[in-house]
């Protein structure tokens, strides 16, 4: 399963043809798996949360994977449930009328996770192959991007709300604060969590690169060079590959 093995470039994927006895969900796994261990293709946020499939048995991923919608779904409720309160359609000031902008805005990125885990939720429970494993980890990356952002725009809302009923004196003192605040918490993800990535830094789009772009810059200053790392992981991945797994990135008979 090298990456020369894939569709190259802008080819689209034959969704309803080869593998003989597979169905269009084991099918659109096949190639999603194929994209996904790949240093060639870009998959964005679908490729977050993909080294769920490594785990040994299925009964192991689908448990992952039920615990990672309850702890989105938890966390969006206890941040809903802090910034409800900052949503206030009758604010006068100029600074309380913008906290209620960046309240709603969260409010709707957290209630949209929510709804997305209870619908994923649903799923899981009739999770019976690894292809369908593949198809609900798909939406993780992008439910964890809105917790981030909702969670942000939550703090940004409790700051300027806090601001306007004190009349500004807070305003510069909590701006203060994000700014020490927010890159300690950047930088403790990049040192931690996306650094230690290298495959998953691959499949990101420009947007993506650009918008954590500080984050990058102490990958590359940690661990040197994306690609050859990037390259390195591929092959470990590879060699961990449970069989069924494999069985449906390869689109044999009887993956399902």
């Amino acid at each position: 399963m090298s990456s020369r093995a894939h569709v190259t470039g802008d080819a689209k994927a034959n969704v309803g043809t080869a593998g003989k006895g597979m169905t269009t969900n084991d099918r659109a796994a096949r190639e999603i798996l194929r994209r996904m261990f790949s240093v060639e293709h870009k998959m964005g946020l679908q490729a977050w949360w993909m080294k769920i499939l490594l785990l040994p048995d299925q009964n192991a991923r689908v448990t992952r994977l039920a615990y990672t919608l309850e702890l989105y779904a938890v966390i969006s409720g206890l941040v809903l449930f802090f910034v409800a309160d900052f949503v206030d359609v009758d604010a006068d000031g100029v600074l309380g009328k913008i906290s209620t902008i960046f309240a709603v805005f969260s409010v709707l990125n957290l209630l949209s996770v929510i709804a997305c885990c209870l619908s994923l939720g649903f799923g899981v429970v009739t999770t019976t192959g690894p292809a369908e494993v593949v198809l609900l980890l798909q939406p993780l990356g992008l439910e964890f991007i809105q917790i981030v952002f909702g969670t942000f725009c939550g703090l940004i809302a409790f700051a300027l709300k806090l601001a306007d009923q004190t009349d500004g004196i807070v305003l510069y003192g909590s701006m203060s604060m994000a700014a020490l605040f927010l890159p300690y918490v950047f930088g403790q993800t990049s040192w931690y969590v996306i650094s230690l990535d290298p495959l998953e830094q691959r499949h990101q789009w420009f947007w993506f690169k650009s918008a954590f772009g500080p984050l990058y810059m102490l990958a590359h200053v940690r661990f040197g060079p994306n690609k050859p790392h990037a390259e390195e992981m591929l092959e470990q991945y590879l060699a961990q590959m449970p069989e069924d797994v494999r069985a449906l990135a390869l689109g044999e008979e009887g993956a399902a």
